[in-house]
């Protein structure tokens, strides 16, 4: 996807996709630098294993798990990205999360669209597998969302502490903050450091209403962009 065109023709861009085009001006270009580097392995960061590992995790013929062994691998791909390991064997949770997540399948197909009906399923989810994990701490959070990634790349968007540094960075820029503020709902939108439960679900519904600009513009895209751009020096 260029930087230089728009995601859709001018005449049909919704707020939402103004933001798509202000974050891939400004965060595309840190994107490829990174991956440019990450390629060449000419330099030493977690970056080149962020890059490398996706691609491991998630191949194209990527599909939901259809076994606790098959969870089991998605969260241990879940805890190679962050700091911290778990204290409970997520499998017997298999089941109890398999149908939370249908559920949100089900609620986001809903005619007319109930955000409240989807925040709800979505909030279920996430403390299903907060409790597989044995723990309900903030932190966890950041743990689930890359759960749900690797369970499925259309599923949900990851948050983390470097989401949390390009969500700050983004709030600072007029042209974001005039975009943002002409979507209802999202203008006050706050990201912590930690991010906790709040703060991931309406994360979650702004990245699913970013995903209407484009069929290009996924969870992915959206998740590669914010973290390259949060951890930009």
């Amino acid at each position: 996807m260029s930087t230089k065109s728009r995601v859709i023709p001018e005449s049909a861009v919704p707020q939402q996709c103004r933001l798509v085009d202000i974050l891939l001006k400004k965060a595309d270009p840190v994107v490829q630098s990174i991956k440019d580097e990450a390629r060449k392995g000419i330099k030493a960061t977690k970056d080149a294993w962020y890059q490398a590992s996706y691609d491991a995790f998630l191949p194209k013929e990527h599909r939901a798990p259809e076994t606790p062994e098959q969870f089991l691998r998605i969260v241990a791909y879940a805890y190679a990205w962050v700091p911290t390991i778990g204290t409970l064997s997520p499998a017997f949770s298999f089941p109890t999360i398999s149908h939370a997540i249908r559920e949100i399948a089900i609620r986001e197909r809903q005619v007319p669209y109930n955000p409240r009906d989807v925040q709800t399923a979505r909030r279920d989810t996430v403390q299903a597998i907060q409790a597989a994990l044995g723990t309900k701490s903030p932190a966890s959070v950041v743990v689930a969302s890359k759960i749900l990634h690797f369970w499925d790349r259309s599923l949900a968007p990851m948050i983390d502490r470097n989401i949390a540094k390009a969500w700050k960075r983004l709030a600072a820029d007029r042209e974001w903050k005039d975009a943002l503020g002409e979507m209802p709902g999202f203008s006050n939108l706050r990201i912590s450091l930690s991010p906790g439960m709040n703060a991931y679900l309406k994360y979650w519904e702004f990245a699913y209403q970013l995903r209407k600009c484009s069929e290009q513009f996924d969870y992915r895209r959206l998740d590669e962009l914010m973290f390259c751009y949060g951890r930009q020096k």
